[in-house]
């Protein structure tokens, strides 16, 4: 998730640190959701961060966009999302698995992550898995220039003709 928060705020043009200071805003936002169990303790501790602490004097529209901030990210899915580590649950996996990622995703970056997928698989024992980065992709396997989320909607191709290819393949390959 930080790693993504970098990414995501890099291509839109933060600067260094203000990147930096959206990851410790990350890290205490995430800190108060796998720790805090009280709603009400952790919905006063998410506004006084949110807010740094100026939350009394905000005008009602800032309090508003805090509160759906925080509606946002104190789910019992985003504490669960944020604690779980699927490193684990791959470790498991006894079926046939293709892992693709695009070089420009920035939702799930390649590098880390293939790495982590191809590592677990096969201290799981799978012996039936193929993994690949695909050069200039985004994390929707679209053709891109940065990746930035902001390109999605701009790019008139929904997949990459030669992703969905090498999918197809792959799978008419498991089933023969």
């Amino acid at each position: 998730m930080y790693e993504q928060g970098e990414l995501i705020n890099r291509a839109g043009g933060l600067s260094e640190d203000m990147i930096q200071q959206n990851r410790q805003l990350q890290s205490d936002i995430f800190s108060i959701i796998l720790r805090e169990n009280e709603l009400d303790t952790a919905i006063e501790k998410l506004k006084y961060v949110y807010s740094r602490g100026m939350y009394d004097v905000l005008n009602d529209e800032q309090k508003k966009l805090i509160s759906q901030r925080i509606e946002a990210v104190n789910t019992p899915w985003f504490k669960f999302f944020l604690a779980y580590d699927p490193y684990l649950a791959l470790t498991k996996v006894q079926c046939p698995v293709l892992a693709l990622i695009g070089d420009k995703d920035l939702q799930v970056p390649s590098k880390a992550n293939l790495e982590a997928i191809e590592k677990a698989l096969t201290e799981g024992g799978n012996k039936n898995f193929k993994i690949q980065e695909l050069k200039n992709l985004n994390h929707l396997f679209q053709n891109c220039e940065t990746g930035a989320v902001s390109e999605y909607g701009q790019i008139e191709e929904t997949i990459d003709p030669e992703a969905l290819r090498l999918i197809t393949n792959w799978i008419s390959e498991m089933v023969k």
